[in-house]
């Protein structure tokens, strides 16, 4: 293991970030630092309660965002039980001596729930879990010593990474965009391209197309094996994350081998979601930025309505960047929200049925780390 630490620091000083922690450092050789944008990959060893080491680092001053991505097994349920800032704030707060896996189990599994005790606002999930930090405005990202654990259901391994992002102005969003149908009929994607960019210029964030492709050979232009909802009390459904190994994350693995050297977020349009109602789906809320995950992804179905297509993919896209709905409902009627919209901006808004982003909103998707530098 030594020869492997030297070779990886030999291989990529600019890469690698001091952990003030014992342990195992391994380069990640598919996603290497761009520019002043540093990504680190750290293997943790989760206890009997299901909770990991302390992962130390240090953050540059000026940092735009603080991007956690944690690995693991695909059927279990990962999220933070620490993360504390050079500040000394501790933003989760979870009790380590108490095993988190009850409560992720209840609110992912029963629930049906994007949802984690805490102040720290979490998207728990199955297989990969990210986090970006800021996630609201008034957060605070100081310089210096920051430290993280991660939390699960059981005993085991997980791989984390942390990547911090440049602080120069990121507004640049790279898509490639896929259009996977066994329809004659192509979609005019210059000018869907213009009526999300139509959307996302309130934020000033500009949207580039980097690759263009056509699956037309693939039994998933319509896709199926999605998680299925529970009916409320009220009886709505409710709204469950997709797994590993469903119809979604099996086309966003064949999209990746199409663009094997892509760090573009890759947009599917599909003919349907298999007639559940469903008309759009993203594979994270926030996303992992890692292009070889089965969660980077987003679909959106096909319409001739390129209006409607439009807000659906900037909806999307707008949660695989970090932003939830403004309100939403456990499968016991809780009512939850994400602090970020009030009750008079729901309607017009893009995470509810308009177009509309605030100010805080705009804050949120700009920490993304999907966002660069022109």
């Amino acid at each position: 293991m030594l020869d492997r630490r030297m070779l990886a620091a030999l291989l990529q000083p600019c890469a690698i970030i001091l952990f003030s922690v014992a342990g195992i450092f391994i380069a990640d050789f598919d996603h290497k630092s761009s520019g002043a944008q540093q990504h680190v990959v750290r293997e943790v060893t989760l206890n009997l309660l299901g909770i990991s080491e302390a992962v130390v680092f240090e953050v540059p001053r000026n940092t735009r965002s603080l991007t956690v991505t944690v690995g693991g097994e695909p059927e279990r349920i990962y999220a933070l039980a620490s993360l504390r800032t050079a500040d000394g704030v501790e933003h989760v707060g979870w009790n380590e001596r108490e095993s988190p896996g009850p409560t992720l189990n209840k609110f992912y599994r029963e629930e049906h729930l994007c949802h984690f005790p805490g102040p720290l606002r979490q998207c728990p999930r199955l297989g990969t879990f990210t986090l970006v930090y800021p996630n609201k405005p008034g957060q605070k990202l100081p310089a210096g010593t920051t430290s993280l654990s991660v939390s699960s259901e059981k005993a085991g391994s997980a791989r984390v990474h942390v990547i911090l992002s440049e602080p120069n102005k990121a507004n640049v969003l790279h898509l490639n965009l896929f259009t996977v149908s066994r329809r004659t009929a192509s979609v005019d994607t210059k000018l869907l391209v213009k009526k999300i960019q139509d959307i996302f210029d309130q934020a000033e964030v500009q949207i580039v197309i980097d690759n263009e492709i056509a699956l037309r050979d693939t039994p998933l232009s319509d896709l199926t094996n999605l998680m299925s909802p529970k009916l409320r009390p009220s009886g709505a459904p409710t709204d469950p994350e997709e797994t590993p190994d469903g119809g979604p994350a099996k086309l966003a693995l064949l999209g990746h081998q199409r663009l094997l050297s892509s760090n573009a977020l890759n947009v599917y349009l599909v003919d349907s979601f298999g007639g559940r109602g469903i008309k759009a789906l993203s594979l994270g809320t926030p996303g992992p930025p890692l292009p070889s995950s089965y969660y980077f992804r987003v679909f959106v179905e096909r319409s001739s309505n390129y209006e409607v297509m439009a807000r659906l993919a900037a909806h999307e896209i707008a949660h695989f960047l970090g932003l939830d709905h403004p309100t939403w409902w456990s499968a016991s009627d809780a009512v939850y929200r994400d602090g970020l919209v009030s009750s008079a901006e729901v309607v017009t808004n893009l995470m509810s049925s308009g177009t509309e982003l605030n100010p805080a909103q705009i804050y949120v998707i700009t920490r993304s780390p999907l966002l660069r530098p022109k």
